[in-house]
């Protein structure tokens, strides 16, 4: 879950993808302009996502894709609230 504060917003979105896509690989979830990564182990998922936007609608003097927000790694178990394990598990694609 490291791979997650790897970039920050503000990033330039292709150099973003590029570190977390070396350190997680691919991401296990994407909808609208949210991309999330996913893993789950026993009762336990931890995951992370970030979002596409652009410098422009940050109001950037750059021009072109970068990340908006972005959320910390974390870790679920049965124990933590049971909407962000559904979550969670979703990003996975465990059902």
């Amino acid at each position: 879950m490291y791979a997650g504060d790897l970039v920050h917003g503000f990033d330039a979105w292709d150099e973003a993808l590029t570190k977390i896509e070396a350190a997680a690989g691919k991401a296990t979830e994407k909808h609208d302009d949210e991309w999330c990564w996913a893993a789950a182990e026993g009762d336990r998922c931890a995951y992370f996502c970030i979002q596409q936007t652009t410098f422009e609608k940050l109001k950037r003097d750059k021009k072109g894709p970068a990340v908006g927000s972005k959320d910390l790694p974390r870790t679920f178990g049965p124990d933590g609230p049971p909407g962000n394990l559904a979550a969670c598990h979703k990003y996975t694609g465990k059902k």
